[in-house]
């Protein structure tokens, strides 16, 4: 069935907030000190896609979600924004191969 296919995949497409994207290395890490002293309550992570830095926070299924977070890092970001994001399911586990061991389920 279709649901045992969504359970398959490690992501699904939601949205997140874009908190800085830039090539500068030191204004990345600086704009992420900055959202942990000022937001230490928000998840965040970095990502590098080569040649951006990409500081984004939270992962939302719908972009009304992504509202309230986005309102409170906007004060301290101006240039954040909402954007579309693919993002990896918290639940997600890499399939085991089926096993004849014993005691294993």
């Amino acid at each position: 069935s279709w649901v045992n296919e969504i359970e398959k995949t490690p992501y699904f497409n939601g949205f997140t907030v874009l908190v800085y994207s830039g090539v500068n290395r030191d204004e990345a890490f600086k704009a992420q000190e900055d959202l942990e002293l000022n937001y230490p309550d928000i998840n965040h992570r970095m990502q590098y896609e080569q040649p951006r830095y990409l500081l984004k926070v939270g992962q939302y299924i719908y972009r009304i979600e992504a509202q309230k977070n986005y309102s409170e890092v906007k004060e301290l970001f101006p240039s954040a924004r909402i954007i579309r994001d693919k993002l990896l399911r918290k639940d997600f586990k890499i399939p085991q191969k089926e096993s004849n061991a014993e005691g294993e389920n």
